[in-house]
């Protein structure tokens, strides 16, 4: 699995308080071990898409998530948006 990350998701990624940057980095490794691990809450997002592509998230915690579509039969995975469900916990 390749994981390719958008300049607008390193942005975020970037704009995240340091504690979730580092519960979204064990995402990042759960979701390459386990696509369907109960802890990320995988969900397609139904009516969303990204170019054509069908959008997927998976939770970093119950407040934030990341945002990314699939290509190439599973092998690469585009990540194209990091935050919170709730946009006023970023201020």
């Amino acid at each position: 699995m390749n994981i390719y990350y958008s300049e607008h998701f390193k942005n975020c990624y970037n704009s995240l308080p340091v504690p979730i940057q580092k519960k979204a980095n064990k995402a990042f490794f759960i979701l390459m071990d386990d696509f369907w691990n109960p802890t990320l809450h995988t969900k397609k997002l139904k009516g969303l898409a990204f170019q054509g592509k069908e959008l997927w998230s998976i939770n970093i915690d119950p407040n934030y998530r990341i945002r990314f579509f699939i290509e190439n039969n599973g092998e690469n995975y585009y990540l194209i948006d990091t935050g919170p469900l709730n946009p006023a916990l970023m201020q």
